[in-house]
Formats: C-alpha cells, sequence, structure tokens
C-alpha cells in the first residue's frame, strides 16, 4: 500500500511528496536489497523531477541520469520487464526520452512520466 501510495504521488506530480513516501519505506531494514534498488531509481526520479520543476536542469538531469542507470542496469542484471507492478521497460523509456530531451539544455516539451502498474486487466 505505501508503494502505490508512492505511485499515486508521482503520477499527480507531487515529486517531494513521493520521495518521502519512498524514501521511509526504503530505508526499513526488512526492504529485500534488489528492492532497495529499485526503491533508490524512484527517489531520485522523484528528485530529478522535482529539480526540474524548480528550474534546476542540472540538477534534474544528474538526478535522472543516476536513477536511469541504476534501472537499466536492475532491469539488465533481473532480466524483467516488470517489477512490484511497475511496467519497467515503458518507465525507463520515457525517462530515457527525458535524459536525452534535457541534454539539449532546454525545456522540454514531453508529457511528464508516468508509472503504470501492471494489473490483471493490463497482463
Amino acid at each position: 500500500p505505501e508503494f502505490l501510495q508512492g505511485v499515486g504521488l508521482f503520477n499527480q506530480q507531487a515529486y517531494f511528496e513521493a520521495h518521502e513516501v519512498w524514501e521511509d519505506f526504503c530505508w526499513r531494514p526488512l526492504a529485500p536489497s534488489q528492492a532497495k534498488i529499485f526503491y533508490q531509481a524512484l527517489i531520485q526520479t522523484a528528485a530529478a523531477f522535482l529539480k526540474y520543476r524548480q528550474g534546476n536542469l542540472n540538477g534534474a538531469r544528474r538526478l535522472l541520469n543516476t536513477a536511469l542507470y541504476k534501472l537499466e542496469g536492475f532491469q539488465a542484471v533481473y532480466g524483467q520487464a516488470d517489477f512490484l507492478d511497475v511496467c519497467l521497460s515503458d518507465f525507463i523509456q520515457q525517462l530515457q526520452a527525458w535524459r536525452n530531451a534535457l541534454q539539449q539544455e532546454n525545456s522540454p516539451f514531453l508529457p511528464l512520466p508516468f508509472i503504470q502498474i501492471q494489473t490483471e486487466e493490463t497482463a
């Protein structure tokens, strides 16, 4: 429930709040190590878009690059298209488009990323 609460906040563009929910969840002692990497990447993604919204494009680029490095590595190591019901491939593609646009030194005209959750209906 807390993880999905963070997803809902992120999708509502409440990046700071999503960051806080996931950060609290990530540092619990019982979180599996592979999940911690995933949570860290989500936290960094939320922080990147918070920086973007604040006009700090350098901070947004840096955090987004770090988050994508983790997500792409996570997907490569674990070979999963989905994790914790997040459609990981779709999310990574959205973030890659943002990374490419942010490298152009101007504010991109892209839809903000949206985390899609795999449900039985979408499976």
